[in-house]
C-alpha cells in the first residue's frame, strides 16, 4: 500500500457500494424485511447514493465534459448507465413514496397510492436491478482489483506474482 490516500478512498468507495447494493436487494421484495423496513432503507440509502454521486463528482464533471469528442466506449457506456440508473433510481423512490403506507404518514404525509403508482413502483424497481447488474458488471474489474490490492495482499491471501528467477549452474 504505497498510497495511503488512495487506500482510503478504495475502500470507502467500495463498502459505500457494497452498502447500496445491499439497500437495493433487501428493498426488492417486502416479504423479505416487512413493508416498514422496505419503505425505510430505501429512504436511508438515499443518503449513501447522494454521497456516491459526490465522491464521484470529479469523475462526473470530466466525462460529462469529454463526452462526445474523447474517452472509450466503455467509459461512454457506464457514463450512459449511470445516468439511466440515477433516473431509474428518482423513479422507484418518487413511486415509493406515492405509495407509501407506513414511512410517510409517519411523517405526516398522506400521498395517494393510485394502481398507476404501483405499477411505476414495480416496473422501475425491476429495471433498477437489471441496470444495477449491468452497472456492477461494467465496473467488476475495478471491484476485484480494489479486493486484491486492498484486503486480499494485505491480510497475506494474495502473494504479488515474482518473475522467477533462473540461474545457470556455472560449469565446473
Amino acid at each position: 500500500m504505497n498510497n495511503p490516500q488512495a487506500f482510503k478512498r478504495n475502500i470507502g468507495r467500495l463498502v459505500l457500494d457494497m452498502l447500496i447494493f445491499l439497500v437495493v436487494l433487501l428493498s426488492l421484495d417486502r416479504r423479505l424485511t416487512g413493508k416498514s423496513l422496505h419503505e425505510w432503507i430505501p429512504l436511508a440509502g438515499a443518503a449513501a447514493i447522494l454521497l456516491h454521486l459526490l465522491l464521484s463528482w470529479e469523475w462526473i464533471a470530466a466525462v460529462t465534459r469529454k463526452f462526445l469528442t474523447r474517452g472509450s466506449l466503455k467509459q461512454k457506456l457506464n457514463y450512459v448507465l449511470n445516468w439511466l440508473l440515477l433516473i431509474d433510481w428518482v423513479l422507484v423512490m418518487t413511486s415509493g413514496i406515492m405509495v407509501s403506507r407506513v414511512a410517510l404518514p409517519v411523517l405526516g404525509a398522506h400521498p395517494t397510492a393510485t394502481p398507476s403508482w404501483h405499477w411505476l413502483h414495480a416496473q422501475t424497481a425491476n429495471l433498477l436491478l437489471f441496470i444495477l447488474a449491468l452497472h456492477l458488471a461494467l465496473n467488476w474489474a475495478w471491484v476485484v482489483n480494489v479486493v486484491r490490492r486492498h484486503i486480499l495482499q494485505p491480510l497475506g491471501f494474495l502473494r504479488l506474482k515474482r518473475k522467477a528467477r533462473v540461474t545457470i549452474p556455472e560449469e565446473v
